[in-house]
């Protein structure tokens, strides 16, 4: 009986886990949203509320999305995460890549290109 027990327990807790691990976090959750609908704004809202220094990673994780699902919601994106980290390199990666994908993006004017970009960082370099 106690091994029927343990078992069962070890089927839930399986079950549990593997539920967790396929289940989107909420990050991942408002990446899709916006490249779906366009609104930024939920994820600039998410951002917000974790610490600086955790930031450019959410970000970096959500431009690998948005580039491939939607390039408009990735350069706006860019746009209203760069002024904050302009010098974080992931940033600085995803300007270059975003002038390579979009040069002739409306978004992307020659004043804010010249405001942000740092030579510091190429594509390649990540």
């Amino acid at each position: 009986m106690n091994i029927l027990l343990f078992l069962l327990g070890l089927v839930f807790f399986a079950t549990l886990l593997v539920w967790a691990i396929r289940t989107p976090s909420r990050w991942q959750q408002l990446v899709q949203t916006a490249a779906q609908d366009g609104d930024i704004a939920p994820m600039m809202d998410e951002l917000a509320r974790r610490p600086k220094e955790l930031q450019p990673r959410f970000y970096d994780e959500a431009m690998r999305v948005l580039v491939h699902d939607n390039l408009d919601v990735a350069t706006r994106f860019m746009i209203a995460f760069t002024p904050d980290h302009t010098e974080h390199k992931r940033v600085q990666f995803w300007l270059a890549e975003l002038q390579t994908l979009e040069p002739k993006s409306p978004l992307l004017t020659t004043e804010f290109l010249e405001k942000h970009h740092r030579a510091c960082c190429s594509p390649a370099g990540g």
